[in-house]
């Protein structure tokens, strides 16, 4: 079940609560596991299976953690993690088989929630741990599928406290009305407009103004609806009465890159600067060293999200130009700044122009594509005349495409605050009336339109 589906919403939520208001306290916890499991096996038998059986492992592992070969007992327990996840995603590009296999929902998320549990564990900032709260960490349904990437100690305190109230259950639907309309209003209708740019392009049949539009269109359209799930799964856990951490941070507000990873997918960034770069050496170490540190940490980020050459350079192109901000600061530090909203601008269009590579199912489509981007024979006088004859009117409400890219850049940018500003306030009426409009809208939308999966989920 898709959370912007009314399967979802209305067959699963929806009495997800209305028993859960009646529940005895001291049982909602596991009612919220056994929720959870259902939630999942709907998707696949199999892959529960396989999720099964990691959570055992894991458990297993993780009580073995305190003998005096914890280090060993890290080691393989992390190898054994990894193996699957190597196994279902990158044996067909390693050759390691001639066959590509259907990756298993949320393989990559929940293998790398269990190994920062297994990590948490050996350092000791875990202790006790029982099967049933085991199970919640790993199984709660709102961060399961696409994050965020969890430690145990941020949610299980909270979880042993697990509430249901009106407030909790009206504050949590205003954060998920928000992320349900981002998915069905916006990165939705983006999706077409940036599927077909990349689908002419093997044809040869995109010019260069309609590949930038396409190009705009991908990156609006991953902007929200990662965005959207990330509102939605906190909306979700808030109904229960736990907060999950921001995961999301208007991004395409950042000023550079580095500003640009400390929004973009948080948690993610977060696992891999905490069980990668700092390993690794971090910043504790010559400044050769900790650009050589950061360049592998990002390559591995860049791996992590796809198997394919487009996301190894996609991932060692960020870890480059990052590592070629950190030597600016480094070694130019009264090199003056560009005007900000000039910052925010050059780094939104780096970003948007890297995304080629994440976007092209193959190396040699980015690289096609990137040459129709910089053919600029598209813009010229006669193109321009044909667009302004055609009027406002046509441009924004019969060819829907200028409309929606420039609703998506107002938002981005032209709303003072984001979603975020929801999460730990209480709402008002007015809050809750635009909550109301904006589920109303999305939900007469998906009356006509299929649910469409998250992005992320294919990662």
């Amino acid at each position: 079940m898709l959370f912007n589906s009314y399967a979802f919403i209305f067959l699963f939520l929806v009495p997800l609560l209305a028993v859960a208001r009646y529940i005895n306290a001291k049982y909602l916890f596991g009612y919220i596991i056994l929720a959870s499991v259902i939630f999942y096996a709907q998707w696949d038998l199999l892959h529960l299976s396989l999720l099964s059986t990691s959570i055992v492992a894991n458990y297993f592992f993780s009580k073995r953690l305190s003998s005096k070969y914890k280090k060993p007992i890290l080691a393989l327990a992390v190898t054994l993690n990894l193996m699957p996840l190597i196994f279902f995603k990158y044996s067909f590009f390693l050759s390691l088989s001639t066959h590509t296999y259907t990756l298993p929902l949320a393989i990559s998320f929940y293998t790398f929630q269990q190994i920062a549990f297994l990590v948490d564990v050996y350092k000791e900032k875990i202790k006790d741990t029982t099967l049933r709260e085991y199970l919640f960490f790993v199984l709660f349904f709102p961060h399961l599928i696409a994050g965020p990437i969890l430690h145990y100690n941020e949610l299980m305190p909270q979880a042993k406290k697990i509430f249901l109230s009106l407030e909790s259950v009206l504050a949590g639907t205003v954060i998920f009305s928000i992320g349900l309309a981002k998915k069905v209003l916006l990165a939705d209708s983006l999706s077409p407009i940036a599927n077909q740019g990349f689908a002419l392009v093997q044809n040869a049949t995109l010019n260069s103004l309609d590949a930038w539009m396409a190009l705009f269109a991908y990156s609006f359209e991953i902007y929200f609806d990662f965005s959207a799930y990330s509102d939605m799964a906190v909306g979700l856990a808030l109904m229960f009465g736990i907060l999950l951490p921001i995961n999301f941070n208007s991004p395409y507000k950042a000023a550079n890159l580095i500003d640009f990873w400390r929004r973009w997918h948080i948690t993610l960034s977060n696992f891999l600067k905490d069980h990668i770069y700092i390993p690794l050496g971090g910043n504790k170490c010559s400044k050769q060293r900790q650009l050589i540190n950061l360049f592998i940490t990002m390559l591995i980020g860049g791996i992590w999200h796809g198997s394919g050459w487009g996301f190894v350079l996609w991932g060692a192109l960020h870890g480059l130009l990052l590592g070629l901000l950190h030597l600016k600061t480094a070694f130019l530090p009264k090199m003056p700044t560009l005007f900000k909203p000039l910052s925010i601008f050059v780094t939104f269009i780096s970003v948007t122009l890297l995304w080629v590579f994440f976007r092209s199912p193959s190396f040699d489509m980015a690289l096609k594509y990137y040459e129709i981007l910089f053919d600029f024979s598209s813009f010229s006088f006669t193109t321009v005349q044909f667009l302004l004859q055609k009027g406002i009117y046509h441009n924004f409400f019969v060819d829907t495409k200028l409309f929606i890219l420039t609703l998506s850049l107002m938002v981005v940018w032209l709303l003072p605050f984001n979603s975020n500003y929801f999460y730990d306030k209480k709402p008002t009426k007015a809050t809750l009336f635009i909550a109301a409009l904006l589920l109303m809208t999305s939900l007469k939308t998906l009356a006509s339109t299929p649910s469409n999966s998250f992005l992320y989920f294919n990662f």
